[in-house]
């Protein structure tokens, strides 16, 4: 009798496997998008390290209010974007061409579609989720 696998067990470790498999694969996706969108001290646009004093300078100090965390080489193409958008084109920067702009412009898109999606209430009930499965480990 000792070789008798109760089915009520099998199918109960069965369906916190399952579970489990299901919270992994919410923590992979939620988390990759999260990694690449909030990373401290990294560039939104190249992830390349930034200083942390490029994120406590005060306003004053930007000739234009740039809302994003970018290195010093996309925040300056950040603002020329900006600035060819308003027609101050520099001849020189022969780069700042129709594909450059919509480098830009699908970028900029991609960041409010990311912002508008984690305010959802999916998203959020998301987070909820993996806060609470953490609290549960």
């Amino acid at each position: 009798m000792a070789d008798i696998i109760s089915i009520k067990n099998k199918l109960e470790e069965a369906k916190l496997k399952k579970a489990k498999q299901a919270r992994y694969k919410k923590v992979l996706g939620a988390g990759r998008v999260m990694v690449e969108t909030f990373c401290d001290f990294r560039c939104e646009k190249c992830h390349a390290p930034v200083d942390e004093s490029v994120l406590i300078k005060d306003e004053s100090e930007r000739h234009l209010r740039v809302p994003y965390i970018f290195c010093d080489h996309c925040a300056t193409e950040y603002v020329e974007y900006i600035e060819y958008l308003k027609g101050n084109c520099d001849p020189d920067k022969y780069w700042h061409n129709e594909s450059w702009l919509d480098v830009w412009s699908k970028w900029i898109t991609y960041q409010g579609s990311l912002d508008y999606y984690f305010k959802t209430g999916e998203f959020i009930q998301l987070l909820e989720e993996l806060k609470d499965a953490g609290a549960d480990q």
